[in-house]
């Protein structure tokens, strides 16, 4: 049956991460990386299924009849397992870096941006008449309402 098959792929992945976690010389650098911590959350669900006797056929399952160990298994259980192939791609390693590099610039930006919001809160309550601006707090509301993409509709 389907719940059979259910949890003797998850037994197998339940083992694999337990005997990387035993084999791993340092347990700090095992949880340190986010790989293993996708496959210890993706063996979570077998702990689930045998405590709560999960079958998950479909038929008589509606989301009034379905517990908190349910709606994980059901939900993000495909996702953990997905999640289990990125280790796979090279692209996904390649992206990874990338995204990693850009991170180290993100700090210059965000100061630079904060430096912007400043100088349109000073012209903007220096500039705008006092019935429009009626404080610096106002004038740094509808310079980070303009800047972002929310817009000032509401002011």
């Amino acid at each position: 049956s389907a719940f059979t098959w259910e949890v003797t792929v998850e037994f197998f992945f339940f083992c694999e991460i337990l005997i990387r976690f035993i084999a791993c010389p340092s347990r700090w650098k095992f949880f340190r990386n986010a790989y293993n911590l996708i496959d210890t959350c993706g063996s979570i669900p077998l702990i689930l299924r045998l405590g709560d006797n999960i079958t998950l056929d479909g038929e008589n399952l509606t989301r009034q009849n379905c517990n908190l160990s349910c709606s994980i298994i059901r939900g993000a259980v495909p996702i953990l397992r997905l999640l289990k192939f990125l280790r796979r791609f090279q692209q996904f390693h390649l992206l990874l870096k990338a995204f990693v590099i850009a991170a180290e610039a993100l700090p210059v930006i965000v100061f630079i941006y904060a430096l912007i919001m400043m100088a349109f809160t000073a012209t903007l309550y220096i500039v705008e008449p006092a019935d429009n601006v009626e404080s610096y707090m106002r004038a740094w509301w509808l310079a980070m309402m303009s800047m972002t993409t929310v817009g000032y509709g509401d002011m």
